[in-house]
C-alpha cells in the first residue's frame, strides 16, 4: 500500500480504503521503487577483443525453466574452435565446454528454476574453475553461497 506517499514510478490507485500503486513497465515494490531486471528473451551478443581472456563472469537471473541457455561463447583460434555455454538442465547450472575435440561439463547441484533471483559467478584462473550460485532478493542484494550445494569446482577445465 502507498497510503500518502506516492508512486515513484506508476499511478495510485483507490480499491476501498486501500490506496495501491500501479507500476509502470519494469517497475515493481509497494510504491514502484524498484527497478525489474529483464531480458526480452531475443538474442543477445557481446565482442571481446581477441584473445582476451576473461577471468570473472557474474550474471542475475530469474525462470521457473527447468532448461535454457543463459549464455554461450565461442573463439577460434590457432586449436581450432573452442566453445562454452551456462545453460540450465534439470534446474540446474552447468557449464560446459568444448574445445580441440574434447566436452567438459561441470554443475551446480543446487536448483536455480524456482522464480527467485540467482546470480551465477564464474570465476576461472589459468584451467580452473569455480562455479556459484547466490540466492537474490528483490532489490538486488544477494547472499554468499555458504554450502556445497551451490558452488562446483573443476582444476582441470579447458
Amino acid at each position: 500500500m502507498c497510503d500518502n506517499r506516492s508512486c515513484m514510478n506508476g499511478v495510485k490507485l483507490e480499491k476501498g480504503k486501500d490506496i495501491l500503486c500501479k507500476c509502470d513497465d519494469g517497475y515493481s515494490g509497494e510504491e514502484c521503487q524498484l527497478r525489474i531486471r529483464s531480458f526480452d528473451g531475443h538474442s543477445s551478443s557481446i565482442n571481446f577483443p581477441h584473445k582476451q581472456k576473461i577471468a570473472s563472469l557474474s550474471l542475475e537471473f530469474r525462470t521457473a525453466n527447468p532448461s535454457s541457455l543463459l549464455l554461450s561463447s565461442f573463439s577460434i583460434g590457432n586449436s581450432g574452435i573452442h566453445l562454452f555455454s551456462l545453460i540450465l538442465k534439470n534446474g540446474q547450472v552447468h557449464l560446459i565446454s568444448s574445445s580441440r575435440g574434447k566436452k567438459k561439463e561441470l554443475a551446480v547441484e543446487e536448483k536455480v528454476n524456482d522464480g527467485s533471483w540467482k546470480r551465477i559467478r564464474l570465476r576461472s584462473k589459468r584451467r580452473a574453475v569455480k562455479l556459484t550460485v547466490e540466492k537474490c532478493d528483490e532489490a538486488g542484494f544477494c547472499e554468499p553461497c555458504k554450502n556445497n550445494r551451490c558452488v562446483a569446482i573443476a582444476s582441470d577445465f579447458e
